[in-house]
């Protein structure tokens, strides 16, 4: 359970990282990440090395999101098993 904690905060800290370079491209271009991500993929936007990075970037947090979603829910199922047993009437 600590390593898992251990991993749990170091992949919110990337993840944090990662948010903070997305927030500098959205700044510049004006354009969430979500937008430019979709307008990319629906061949709208001229693909660049810096734009390249951008949805890099993007699909990289989407993949970290999934890593954190995972990890989480080993953490809280058993917590909550814990807990629902403990509310259980005697």
């Amino acid at each position: 359970m600590e390593q898992q904690n251990k991993d749990l905060i170091l992949l919110i800290l990337d993840m944090q990282g990662i948010e903070d370079r997305l927030r500098e491209f959205e700044r510049k271009y004006r354009l969430r990440s979500s937008v430019f991500y979709q307008l990319v993929k629906d061949g709208k936007i001229e693909q660049r090395l810096e734009l390249l990075e951008w949805v890099g970037l993007y699909e990289i947090l989407q993949a970290r999101e999934v890593e954190y979603q995972r990890l989480l829910q080993q953490q809280v199922e058993p917590v909550l098993a814990a807990l629902n047993s403990a509310l259980l009437p005697v």
